[in-house]
């Protein structure tokens, strides 16, 4: 389960809504992703407040209150004398009257809770128009990218980097887009071969003793990492979730890296590069740090000299950020609030209540699913300057 997925099952879970193989991959989750841990717990105390809040009965007029309007009532009749009978009429037609406008007034919601509402409805529009417009921009620069390696076989070093970078950004925003990119011939040749190659066992390993303690990190062909220290073995998924799940046992040994590129205090040890981008391709890892490493990689075997990789890597980070910063222009629909506030007006204060709660709710996850799309949207426009750049090589 990704984060995606993980941020928009978070209130399923809240509700009991979710079956129990979904609930218990969702909460396996929550442990190795702080991230979203996080934001499930800010979730809950938000639902805990927002029942709290709903929880509260309005309360009846006092019976004082109830007075009050009898008083004002004959006080009004007292000029003209009238029988009993008409009085008692008057009486009851004039409680009547305010029960009625008391229930009316109870059960419409106050003119700010509506301006309110509206105001978040038209957030929840603009932000959706635009992830389908960052979503859109992803699309494009993975097809770009892709068209521009179209010719090359699955080996070819600049076609694997732009396959398994396409791929890992494409998990995360779902099997429509992985199919968009394996339209691309030779991006779906890497895909398969490195879908057909069964995982051999160790991949890079290091060990490095000190005072007579030896500390051992291993990672398999399938991603796992595998540490043996004083204080025991340890295994993780990845080495990123090694470093966050047993982050305490990283710090005393220094223990760090990346997937295929390991350090245990001043010691280090990595795959080729071929080697990292099939690890990578398991554990589904694509960042900013992962997208530099990998260029840095891809120039080291045209430019062998350490101060010419690092110049040309400096050079690729100046351009991505350049490009990033154009961006494309993006028109946001308007958004009709005379349509919006005539919908909020017909809404009970209960029904009111219920919508603000829904809004919320969905704004959050559109504010999770933003920040994810342009994080995802950046690694595409890396990607695809990378491509642009081992065109020209």
């Amino acid at each position: 389960m990704n984060c995606r997925d993980a941020r928009e099952a978070l209130d399923a879970l809240l509700d009991g809504e979710l079956k129990r193989d979904e609930e218990a991959e969702l909460r396996l989750h929550l442990e190795i992703c702080a991230s979203c841990e996080r934001d499930f717990e800010e979730l809950r105390e938000w639902h805990g407040a927002l029942s709290e809040a709903l929880a509260m009965d309005i309360p009846e007029p006092p019976p004082a209150e109830r007075r009050r309007t009898v008083n004002a009532v004959l006080a009004a009749l007292r000029p003209k004398p009238v029988s009993l009978g008409s009085l008692a009429a008057v009486v009851a037609i004039g409680l009547s009257l305010g029960i009625v406008t008391c229930a009316v007034a109870l059960s419409r919601p106050p003119a700010e809770q509506i301006a309110r509402v509206v105001e978040r409805m038209k957030e929840r529009a603009s932000r959706d128009a635009e992830l389908r417009a960052l979503d859109a921009e992803i699309g494009q620069d993975l097809g770009a990218a892709g068209r521009v390696v179209a010719g090359r076989d699955a080996n070819d070093p600049a076609a694997r980097t732009v396959a398994v970078a396409s791929w890992n950004i494409a998990r995360r925003l779902g099997p429509e887009r992985i199919e968009e990119i394996r339209k691309t011939p030779a991006v779906d040749r890497v895909i398969c071969d490195l879908q057909g190659a069964a995982p051999r066992g160790e991949r890079v390993s290091i060990s490095r003793t000190v005072g007579g303690a030896t500390v051992s990190v291993t990672q398999m062909d399938d991603g796992r990492v595998c540490v043996s220290a004083p204080e025991g073995r340890f295994e993780a998924r990845t080495m990123a979730e090694l470093l966050a799940r047993h982050a305490d046992l990283c710090r005393t040994h220094a223990i760090a890296g990346d997937d295929g590129l390991l350090s245990v205090g001043d010691a280090t040890a990595g795959a080729d590069w071929k080697g990292r981008l099939e690890l990578m391709f398991r554990t589904g890892r694509w960042d900013e740090k992962t997208q530099w490493e990998t260029y840095r990689g891809w120039v080291a075997g045209t430019a062998p000299d350490p101060k010419e990789i690092e110049r040309r890597v400096k050079e690729y980070q100046e351009r991505c950020r350049a490009s990033m910063a154009k961006g494309l222009s993006r028109a946001l629909p308007a958004t009709h609030v005379e349509a919006l506030l005539k919908d909020a007006k017909s809404l009970s204060r209960a029904e009111l209540q219920r919508t603000q709660e829904r809004i919320e709710s969905e704004m959050k996850k559109l504010d999770a699913r933003l920040q994810e799309a342009a994080e995802l949207r950046a690694r595409a426009r890396g990607l695809r300057v990378f491509a642009e750049e081992a065109a020209r090589d």
